[in-house]
């Protein structure tokens, strides 16, 4: 519709509604006209902008499309990276745990010989006094050789302790010194037995002799 035809359409309404005629130069026109022009200049930018709605769309969702492929890209690659840390972490974990195990079961037999070993010392050492102490005393000869036999029953046992340690720790370095150390206290214990009196060690000789 051109301007005339739309000053025509005006005036006729005018008139069929309330009844006044319009002249075409009347100043109502101008504003008009003034309207349409802008309407018309907004129309044209509103059809633009509606024009290009699809294009911009269209390259926002292949942006978006890129986008989503290299986070797909860069989550498998994070995933495989991930795999061969966690395998790294895994065999390194299990490495030091089987290095803590062997040191806790070093230092646990460690311990445990250091200790059987204080004990045993401690064992002959009492034993020893024990045969002195009766010897020095013969008020009783049978409990003189109780405690005798009992001595020497306990250093056997120590003895056979002793060994079975040494077996699990090391055996060829502590049996030596185990064999050179109960070799001296048998030795110091036949000492003891010597100095008794002939009756008693004669007594001694023959329960030993027995219980062997």
């Amino acid at each position: 519709m051109n301007d005339k035809e739309l000053n025509q359409k005006i005036r006729n309404e005018v008139f069929s509604e309330h009844g006044i005629r319009l002249s075409e130069q009347d100043p109502i026109f101008s504003v008009v006209l003034a309207n349409k022009m802008m309407l018309d200049s907004v129309s044209d930018s509103l059809e633009e902008v509606v024009r290009d709605v699809p294009r911009a769309m269209n390259t926002v969702i292949e942006k978006i499309v890129l986008a989503v492929e290299d986070s797909e890209r860069t989550v498998g690659s994070l995933r495989d990276e991930t795999k061969g840390m966690l395998s790294a972490l895994t065999k390194l974990e299990i490495e030091n745990a089987h290095q803590r195990i062997k040191e806790i079961v070093v230092a646990d037999t460690s311990a445990v010989l250091t200790g059987s070993t204080q004990a045993l010392q401690s064992v002959a050492a009492k034993a020893e006094g024990k045969i002195n102490e009766l010897s020095a005393s013969l008020r009783d000869t049978k409990l003189l050789i109780t405690n005798v036999c009992l001595s020497v029953a306990l250093a056997l046992t120590v003895m056979t302790a002793s060994v079975g340690g040494g077996m699990l720790y090391n055996f060829a370095q502590d049996s030596q010194e185990n064999a050179n150390y109960w070799y001296g206290e048998s030795k110091k214990q036949s000492q003891a037995i010597d100095r008794l009196p002939s009756n008693v060690k004669k007594q001694v000789l023959e329960l030993m002799s027995k219980k062997g």
